[in-house]
């Protein structure tokens, strides 16, 4: 797999993580069933938001793809501009270039409106 190439993470996601985890830690009610840690998902996000895919990252981190699409949080997928950033650094990781992190995401306006 080569390097791995991270960006990092802002304030704010690191809150909606925080956030997230806080609120569902208490409703895990399977028998067996772990739930996540913030240092999980922080990881999973972190990866996923600079391009790889999630059967890359549960190889990388040895766990099942199942695990990974779980614990990416939710609001990637209801908020259109995390999937484009996603995207985006795929493409970068592919040509070799420097990754765009969040911050130059939205600062630069990089991110097209989905309606």
């Amino acid at each position: 797999m080569g390097k791995i190439k991270l960006i990092k993470l802002p304030a704010d996601i690191k809150a909606m993580l925080k956030d997230d985890v806080a609120s569902k830690r208490s409703t895990m009610v399977r028998n067996g069933a772990t739930s996540y840690t913030y240092e999980e998902k922080e990881k999973y996000l972190r990866m996923y938001l600079s391009g790889y895919v999630p059967t890359t990252i549960a190889a990388h981190y040895d766990v099942t793809p199942i695990r990974v699409y779980n614990g990416i949080p939710q609001f990637t997928s209801t908020r259109g501009y995390y999937r484009q950033l996603f995207i985006l650094n795929r493409k970068k990781q592919k040509l070799k270039h420097k990754l765009v992190t969040v911050k130059e995401f939205f600062d630069n306006e990089m991110y097209t409106f989905i309606v």
